[in-house]
């Protein structure tokens, strides 16, 4: 066996591993590197295909190929995964494969990798949503935190304002933008969307606690509401 395939077997046998533990976006990248290698997708498929055989584990694998094919939009790849498909009766897969996935679809799929903790895939998914889709404040929100968490302030900033300005009555996109300006010092934009957001849930202590945070910091006279 050259250096080349055993390399390709060992990323194979990762990439099972990740999928197997519920990580598909590592599972992918591992996968991605393994098409990089000498020969492509090709052999790279091959080991994953041995493997998961091996392991019991081919539906797994196979999910994992129809998912690099979607990412990749690679028409090579599509076409010998198809083959693949057809050739093994997969039909499952195979109508998969050859229906794009509807706007809904995605977003779905999107909120599932989010929840996973799989935050790059999430994000890519969002992305594609918005491209299919009306924007709505629940995806924008996400993108929010994500461009956020990567320390994209003002594209995260322009998500949240987007989420809010959507959101009717004012709920958990509003509390995100508010929150937002309190975590970066902006005091007087976090006082004014977080007094909207507990307009809306009068009774929540932890707005209540942000709010008068903001208000102490403002210089103003910061009081928590009265509950009994």
């Amino acid at each position: 066996m050259s250096a080349s395939a055993s390399k390709q077997q060992s990323l194979a046998r990762r990439a099972l591993a990740h999928a197997s533990a519920g990580r598909m976006e590592a599972a992918l990248e591992v996968l991605g590197d393994a098409c990089g290698m000498e020969g492509g997708h090709r052999a790279a498929f091959e080991p994953l295909i041995a493997q998961a055989q091996e392991d019991g584990q081919l539906p797994l694998a196979e999910r994992m190929m129809l998912d690099y094919a979607r990412q990749s939009r690679s028409r090579a790849v599509h076409a010998d995964l198809a083959a693949l498909f057809r050739a093994n009766a997969r039909w499952e897969y195979l109508k998969e494969l050859d229906t794009p996935l509807s706007p809904a679809q995605i977003r779905a799929i999107a909120l599932r990798r989010f929840e996973a903790g799989e935050y790059g895939m999430a994000r890519k998914l969002l992305r594609s949503y918005l491209e299919r889709a009306e924007a709505d404040s629940e995806v924008l929100r996400l993108l929010g935190l994500l461009a956020e968490d990567s320390h994209e302030l003002a594209q995260a900033e322009a998500c949240y304002r987007h989420a809010q300005a959507l959101e009717k009555p004012p709920g958990s996109a509003t509390l995100e933008l508010g929150t937002f300006y309190w975590r970066h010092g902006r005091d007087a934009e976090a006082r004014r969307w977080l007094e909207a957001a507990l307009k809306t849930t009068p009774g929540d202590l932890h707005v209540a606690g942000l709010l008068a945070s903001t208000r102490a910091a403002l210089g103003e006279v910061a009081t928590l509401p009265t509950l009994f």
